[in-house]
């Protein structure tokens, strides 16, 4: 069982979310949306698997090469995008003022954080590359599946943070992940 800013996560299993004053609905209910997409293999790509910012060198001669390539493999075509878009979202993000949890009326998810601009152009040109994906794929749920992968993938990336040393990056990791599942990072 996850614990968070003192509350476990088992214990408000079936409460309303709320951020910023909007609710969400409940864990339980986000369990059942999750799970009930359906994320078939339309189109395999050969992808690094792990590829982010610090994967990558640049030669002395401008020339990039690829490194840690130790989960290199046939990916969904999506996870690769994701990993990378997202990669930005939760490991170059600042929070702007210590986040918390409460529980009133539901459970309170507090956070602000920010980005470098910088992200926000990356994130534009890959949804781009995505809908083009998509588009030749003829992958028509591929805005749904998209939601969930990335919430899944700021979950997932919650594991790390207490090893990095950034346990106040939980809650903002929590946060965006509900706000993705429902299309309130980012507008796909």
């Amino acid at each position: 069982d996850v614990e968070i800013d003192g509350i476990r996560l088992g214990d408000v299993w079936d409460q309303t979310l709320i951020i910023d004053g909007k609710s969400y609905p409940s864990f339980q209910e986000i369990e059942k949306i999750v799970t009930s997409v359906h994320i078939k293999p339309v189109i395999l790509v050969l992808a690094h698997g792990d590829g982010h910012p610090n994967n990558i060198i640049v030669t002395p001669h401008g020339k990039w090469r690829v490194i840690d390539t130790e989960y290199v493999a046939n990916n969904l075509w999506k996870e690769p995008l994701i990993r990378y878009l997202f990669w930005w979202r939760s490991d170059a993000t600042l929070n702007l003022e210590q986040p918390y949890l409460s529980i009133s009326n539901g459970l309170n998810i507090h956070y602000r954080c920010g980005l470098p601009p910088e992200c926000f152009e990356i994130e534009k040109e890959g949804l781009a590359v995505a809908s083009r994906m998509a588009s030749f794929a003829g992958d028509s749920n591929w805005q749904q599946q998209f939601k969930v992968l990335m919430a899944v993938y700021f979950w997932r990336r919650m594991m790390y943070q207490p090893r990095y040393g950034r346990q106040e990056y939980l809650i903002p990791l929590l946060g965006e992940g509900i706000k993705s599942l429902f299309g309130d990072v980012v507008k796909i």
